[in-house]
């Protein structure tokens, strides 16, 4: 048996050679990994992922071009309860949610409505008559209305600061947690409550007023010449290489979204189209014990040669070897390795393969 997961991927070439009569994968086998529609026709779900998208990518993961087989085979166990004639099931719970999002997107997207909810065009218009009219109505009388989201501020006020140092620890409390944790949890957490993050770009704010360089506006002058390139700042915070480079299409990903900008997710997993990318950043943002994850996420979403640029603390990986390597792997080859006084600076080229 094989395993493929967000730090153990030896498992993959074992099962590719016929070395192996079992992969078992965690999330990342979900996306990203070609090849396995040349070995395999089955897949059994353990765990169903919560939208149809994730869904759609692990399915095509054997149902691909190229695939080797005329049937493929997709096996998703159901649990059912049955407690005095009523029943319950989580699996089935999740596969409603699922199909749900599916009917959503499809009717939001692509205007497909479900037939279950389909109308007569007749009925149709005649609802849309009186929404219109009710419509006009609240607004004569109550006049337009703005919902505008909440700005997240950084630095936190002083009594709320004080509070939340007692609860969530130092700067260097916050760090060990983050680095010690999956991404998933620590965005499912952050999301809940973002205290934590801005408690922690608050010392963040702190310790950059102590540097002689700040490695977001390093980044930003290597690239301020290449306005033709969408970049993604995986890990953005404050969104300092947006602010250094007005002029360019910068998207920012984090656990918590400053602000409309930015979109919020797990950097293991964002929402980004395959091959989006023309640069991607990771500024003092490999934090997590899946971090390698994020380095694949990157690969995924930039283009055939496009570029990727990391800059680490150098006393946090010792020698610099680790790093590369991990970037290699990640199947990018290394275009300039360099410290500049307490960080070390990695750019370098996704390969086209």
């Amino acid at each position: 048996m094989g395993v493929f997961t967000g730090v153990e991927k030896t498992g993959l070439d074992a099962f590719m050679e016929g070395k192996a009569d079992i992969l078992l994968g965690s999330e990342p086998i979900g996306t990203g990994v070609d090849g396995l529609q040349t070995v395999c026709d089955r897949i059994v779900v353990l765990s169903l992922p919560w939208t149809s998208a994730a869904r759609d990518q692990l399915e095509g993961r054997i149902v691909r071009p190229g695939g080797a087989f005329d049937e493929v085979f997709m096996f998703i166990p159901q649990v059912i309860f049955d407690n005095n004639g009523e029943t319950w099931s989580w699996d089935e719970t999740r596969m409603r949610a699922i199909n749900h999002k599916r009917a959503l997107a499809d009717c939001a997207v692509d205007g497909r409505v479900p037939t279950s909810l389909s109308l007569s065009q007749p009925e149709l218009l005649r609802r849309s008559k009186e929404a219109l009219e009710a419509w006009m109505t609240r607004l004569e009388k109550d006049g337009p209305f703005v919902v505008e989201r909440a700005q997240l501020k950084v630095p936190l006020p002083p009594a709320l600061k004080e509070k939340a140092q007692v609860k969530l620890g130092g700067f260097s409390e916050i760090n060990k947690r983050w680095n010690n944790s999956i991404s998933t949890m620590v965005y499912e957490r952050l999301t809940e409550d973002p205290t934590e993050w801005r408690l922690y770009h608050d010392y963040y704010r702190e310790a950059r007023a102590e540097w002689e360089e700040i490695p977001a506006e390093y980044i930003a002058s290597q690239l301020r010449a290449r306005a033709d390139l969408r970049i993604g700042d995986f890990g953005c915070g404050e969104c300092l290489l947006r602010d250094a480079l007005p002029a360019h299409d910068v998207v920012g990903l984090d656990y918590v979204a400053v602000d409309e900008t930015v979109t919020a997710c797990d950097m293991a997993k964002t929402p980004l189209e395959d091959s989006s990318l023309g640069a991607a950043v990771f500024s003092l943002s490999l934090m997590g014990r899946n971090w390698p994850e994020y380095l694949a996420e990157a690969y995924r979403t930039l283009r055939p040669f496009g570029l990727l640029f990391v800059a680490e603390p150098e006393k946090r990986w010792g020698q610099e070897g680790k790093l590369k390597k991990a970037v290699e792997e990640a199947g990018f080859s290394i275009l300039d390795s360099r410290q500049r006084g307490a960080f070390r600076y990695i750019t370098a080229v996704r390969n086209r393969l």
